[in-house]
């Protein structure tokens, strides 16, 4: 478990958003999203389907804090997120 179940590679100019909507994941799923682009109605319905996901956040995008969490001890992949 914990392995990803499949991987789509296109070239970089062919946006995210054509294909992406059209999947459907299990609850539980953690969808990576390298280009991170903000989709952010398809990102509300994942979520709302127990979806996570993980993807890099525009420097001018809004957002509200609605809970916090303690944090996981920096790792090589959380430090590199800074």
């Amino acid at each position: 478990w914990l392995l990803p179940s499949f991987a789509i590679i296109t070239e970089a100019k062919e946006a995210e958003v054509k294909v992406v909507p059209q999947f459907h994941f299990a609850p539980g799923t953690i969808v990576v999203d390298y280009r991170g682009y903000n989709y952010y109605a398809l990102f509300g319905r994942w979520t709302a389907l127990g979806v996570y996901l993980a993807t890099r956040m525009n420097e001018n995008a809004f957002y509200e804090i609605v809970r916090e969490k303690k944090s996981f001890p920096k790792t090589p992949v959380s430090s590199n997120m800074n």
